[in-house]
């Protein structure tokens, strides 16, 4: 079994991003293809969040952007309320729910909605800062994870 990221899961040829160090393209803009949506309430707990990152029963708005291990993948911002703005080549607006008692933000509506991410609201202990979780399990591929980490 390979491994990629959604940025390489989801890349469409049309897409193309200027100014991109490693000449990858950044999940943001590849959130078009429809795949197989998971519910976040049944995969609350599909993976082991390290000890270097507790849950945060407190959603704060901001700029976030990801990586994948030192690979830069995505930036998005969560809006006050329930709307997220997926950055890259277009914005791309969204709505999501957020779950207190578990941390788990589910992706009701955008560019999250149709690709089965479960995301889930945490503190990198280290610095305290916010840090969204995004998991997702590709059919035939292994998970990836993606740790986006409050920059504004």
């Amino acid at each position: 079994m390979t491994r990629k990221n959604a940025h390489q899961i989801l890349a469409r040829p049309e897409d193309d991003v200027r100014g991109y160090r490693s000449g990858r393209r950044r999940l943001a803009i590849f959130m078009a293809g429809p795949l197989l949506p998971v519910l976040a309430s049944s995969m609350a707990h599909a993976f082991d969040l390290p000890a270097t990152h507790q849950l945060r029963p407190v959603l704060i708005p901001g700029h976030y952007a990801c990586l994948d291990g030192k690979t830069p993948t995505s930036e998005f911002d969560i809006l006050d309320g329930a709307a997220y703005v997926l950055r890259g080549a277009t914005l791309r607006a969204g709505e999501f729910a957020y779950d207190k008692a578990t941390n788990v933000i589910t992706w009701k509506s955008g560019p999250f909605a149709d690709i089965g991410i479960t995301a889930y609201n945490t503190t990198r202990l280290a610095d305290r800062k916010p840090v969204v979780v995004l998991h997702f399990e590709p059919d035939g591929e292994e998970p990836s994870t993606e740790y986006c980490t409050i920059v504004e």
